[in-house]
């Protein structure tokens, strides 16, 4: 005999045990996925700001130290004229 579900006698929605396992596998299963993806794009991220700082300040190093040795020659440049002029 085949055994009626109580919810499907009081007209409610009933859905069998392995449909609603099987859904929530497939659940579980994109979860996981997302939390690569996102894991994946958060160090992409990362990565990529750090880079970016980094090269930020070795340029920034090295264009102050171009303006500071341009500063020393024109402190030498004017220095020398200012010795030979009379």
């Amino acid at each position: 005999m085949e055994e009626k579900c109580k919810n499907c006698e009081n007209r409610q929605a009933c859905v069998p045990f392995f449909m609603h396992e099987n859904a929530m596998m497939h659940k579980d299963a994109d979860n996981k996925r997302m939390l690569v993806i996102c894991l994946a794009l958060c160090i992409t991220l990362i990565i990529v700001v750090v880079t970016l700082v980094a090269y930020y300040t070795s340029r920034t190093a090295m264009w102050n130290d171009t303006i500071t040795r341009l500063n020393q020659t024109i402190v030498e440049v004017t220095n020398g004229r200012n010795i030979g002029s009379p």
